[in-house]
């Protein structure tokens, strides 16, 4: 496949997933985790801080009912980078796996490195979860 392609495919996946989820995960409400202020460009920027995506992937584990936003991001990066590290053969994730496991993974990944936290969330995730569920080798 076009490597462009891939790229293209790779990335506006990931972002429709990413958003759907955090969407749909809010009731359409589009509001950040911490007040009823709605969403801007400037809050957009700071969303995806390490600190920020902890807290919100340990509500899942609290209650994964929530319909918070920032919990919503936090599963569809997980989702988003499972996705795009399973097509390139880089992670392979049971299909019996529960979302659950995934975040626990990622959420004791990031506690055993905190030298990690100034890197990007994606970047943890993937981290996290090739080691845990790596492709079995030809």
């Amino acid at each position: 496949m076009n490597l462009l392609r891939y790229l293209k495919r790779a990335t506006i996946k990931t972002g429709a997933v990413i958003f759907l989820l955090a969407y749909f995960n809010t009731g359409n409400t589009m509001e950040t985790s911490n007040s009823s202020t709605p969403v801007t460009k400037s809050s957009m920027s700071t969303m995806t801080t390490m600190p920020r995506m902890i807290q919100a992937c340990q509500l899942f584990l609290k209650d994964e009912n929530t319909k918070d936003f920032d919990t919503g991001l936090c599963l569809g990066i997980i989702i988003g980078v499972e996705d795009n590290a399973s097509y390139d053969k880089k992670i392979c994730i049971p299909t019996e796996t529960v979302m659950r496991q995934k975040v626990e993974t990622v959420l004791t990944f990031i506690q055993n490195n905190p030298s990690l936290m100034n890197a990007s969330f994606a970047s943890n995730v993937y981290d996290a979860l090739s080691p845990q569920w790596p492709c079995a080798t030809k």
